[in-house]
């Protein structure tokens, strides 16, 4: 059955009345990226507020707030509403630590004038739950192109490289190498690299071959003991930081998100009580065309497939000039009070049209959606 603009009270309702992000009747949280903090020696201090993405055609929210105690480690819990909430001295950093296609939470607890704490915190799409694992100690975390992940910390005058494997929702501590672990032989003056599995546990080449797999251990080790990098001479780890043109962070009301072809430029549609924002704009950035509109004054066309599938489109005018959000979806799993983020339907293809002068022309614009990095909650509303 088609629906046209008699479909405006149904969706007006279930703006109204669709889940927001909140603890317990309190009011809906602010959207972190909005909020202004004060920042102290160690944390950031402010009001409890939501981070939210967009991760493989999923809405993710994580809660966030502020720690109470000096040096307090990043903690993670489920509320009854289902929402994680985290409660760390600095926002997460989104980064797919494991490599299995799903960002994970990230968190850095400063603990001296160098060193902290690392939390990751990876997630299990079978079951919807970010999972913790144990901290890490260093001052900077890299990926080396084996898979270790890498936390390097300050240890005197010298520093400490820790390994660890991420696979399986584990993070597991592999073994270390430090460069001026050792005295050099024979009284001689100086220091030499060590390479170990923990006190009294030296580790060989050939252990570190045989037993974690790494064919040119001899390479392996004399980049990670060399204590004077020559010059010019590429990093072998990579620094495992948040990535803006990967990470598509967005508004806690955003309704429908649509990473255009071309990978450079979005589309987002946020609700409000009785309005609908229109942004589009570079990945990251600023908006370079916001268009915020009563709902009465949204045209919205919807038609259904007995419940298996919802298509349609919804137009936003200014001007001259028709902004056509198009949007195809089919029934999906149906997240429980449990798991809040999995979705009723999932986005088959979507787009974004601009016409000028009718839709009875050709578009001056038109680029289909990259599915695997949009969002639908259009359709789920109108269920």
């Amino acid at each position: 059955m088609s629906c046209f603009r008699s479909i405006l009270a149904l969706f007006a309702l279930s703006l109204c009345c669709a889940p927001s992000i909140s603890v317990a009747d309190e009011a809906p949280l602010a959207d972190c990226a909005t909020v202004e903090f004060e920042e102290t020696a160690n944390a950031l201090q402010g009001p409890d507020c939501g981070v939210s993405w967009v991760d493989n055609n999923r809405r993710q929210t994580v809660i966030w707030t502020q720690t109470t105690e000096d040096f307090q480690l990043a903690s993670l819990a489920q509320t009854h509403e289902g929402h994680p909430v985290l409660t760390s001295g600095q926002m997460p950093a989104l980064i797919d630590v494991d490599q299995d296609g799903w960002l994970d939470l990230v968190t850095f607890t400063a603990v001296g004038m160098v060193n902290g704490e690392f939390n990751v915190f990876l997630y299990d799409p079978t079951v919807d739950r970010f999972n913790p694992t144990d901290p890490m100690s260093g001052h900077t975390l890299e990926r080396d192109p084996l898979g270790y992940i890498i936390a390097t910390s300050r240890s005197g005058p010298g520093w400490v490289h820790r390994f660890y494997s991420a696979t399986g929702g584990v993070m597991a501590y592999q073994f270390e190498v430090e460069p001026y672990g050792l005295a050099q032989a024979g009284g001689q003056f100086g220091s030499r690299c060590a390479v170990s599995a923990g006190p009294q546990s030296p580790l060989s080449v050939e252990d570190i071959r045989t037993s974690y797999q790494i064919p040119d251990a001899e390479a392996f080790l004399a980049h990670y003991c060399d204590v004077e990098p020559k010059s010019g001479a590429s990093a072998r780890p990579v620094k495992l930081q948040e990535d803006p043109a990967t990470v598509d962070r967005i508004p806690g009301n955003t309704v429908f998100y649509c990473f255009l072809e071309g990978g450079t430029h979005a589309v987002k549609l946020s609700q409000g009580a009785d309005r609908m924002r229109y942004a589009y704009g570079p990945l990251g950035g600023e908006a370079e065309l916001e268009l915020d509109r009563p709902l009465d004054q949204v045209y919205f066309r919807f038609a259904d497939s007995a419940g298996q599938s919802q298509s349609g489109d919804i137009t936003i005018t200014s001007g001259a000039y028709e902004y056509v959000v198009s949007v195809s979806a089919s029934a999906s799993e149906a997240g429980g009070a449990s798991t809040p983020n999995l979705p009723k339907s999932r986005l088959d293809a979507g787009g974004l049209a601009v016409y000028k002068g009718g839709k009875d022309t050709a578009p001056i614009f038109d680029k289909d959606c990259v599915v695997e990095r949009s969002y639908d909650g259009l359709t789920t509303s109108l269920e």
